[in-house]
């Protein structure tokens, strides 16, 4: 039933009156995460999480046009966040996560590491104002244009990839942790967005688009204490097609 209301929703958006147009969003993303202060032996043990960490985000933008200078965009799509912690010097015996068992590799090593990264995925959409700006001076072929709006997701996945280096555990370098993760996820994501792109005519109906997206969080990452918000700003590529 959700799926065919997506679908119904989607073609009403392209067939509706107006100009529109139909494109590809892919946005290189980087994710810094703030940890809560309390309780403070929770946020203790984060306190050798790395400042940041990289994740691809991938959308179908449908555009539709209100004049010549605004518009609104629907992009569904996929997005992720990650949060990285990295463990230096460990021993023999030590711990790297409370699903997998102690180091018993007695392999030499100068260095015993291990970086574990939290890794939430998401389906949803984000919901976009654009204007495009009166830019004296520039290419007739070329638009500058700002937006803003929501974006709204649904956790439908998420493990925790430990990687090793210098030992293995269980005689793997990297293990994926589906369950019992260590951190409990909140099951939706919404955040606030402000986007300033540029726009390329290649051809009579065809666009590269290139750009930045800020985000501000309005929900925690993670429902449990100490409670994690991972921000994401992003570049924007893509190509939109006019219909």
């Amino acid at each position: 039933m959700r799926l065919s209301t997506v679908c119904a929703f989607l073609v009403l958006a392209i067939y509706s009156l107006g100009q529109t147009s139909l494109g590809i969003v892919v946005e290189p993303t980087l994710n810094f995460t703030h940890i809560g202060l309390e309780p403070k032996n929770l946020s203790d043990s984060f306190s050798r999480m790395k400042s940041h960490d990289y994740t691809v985000g991938l959308g179908i933008e449908i555009r539709k046009n209100i004049d010549r200078f605004r518009s609104y965009s629907i992009i569904p799509g996929f997005h992720q966040t990650n949060t990285l912690t990295a463990l230096e010097n460990l021993q023999f015996l030590d711990i790297v996560h409370p699903q997998l068992p102690e180091i018993r590799d007695l392999a030499f090593a100068a260095t015993k590491r291990a970086e574990i990264c939290y890794r939430q995925m998401y389906l949803g959409s984000q919901f976009l104002y654009n204007k495009q700006l009166k830019v004296k001076g520039v290419n007739s072929k070329v638009k500058v244009n700002i937006g803003g709006g929501l974006g709204a997701f649904i956790l439908f996945s998420h493990d925790t990839k430990v990687t090793t280096e210098g030992f293995t555990i269980n005689g793997n370098y990297t293990t994926i942790i589906k369950d019992s993760t260590g951190v409990e996820i909140n099951p939706f994501l919404c955040q606030v967005l402000l986007t300033a792109d540029f726009t390329i005519k290649v051809l009579p109906s065809t666009d590269l688009v290139g750009g930045i997206k800020a985000t501000l969080p309005v929900t925690a990452t993670t429902s449990s204490q100490p409670k994690m918000t991972v921000w994401t700003p992003a570049l924007r590529i893509g190509i939109r097609q006019l219909l």
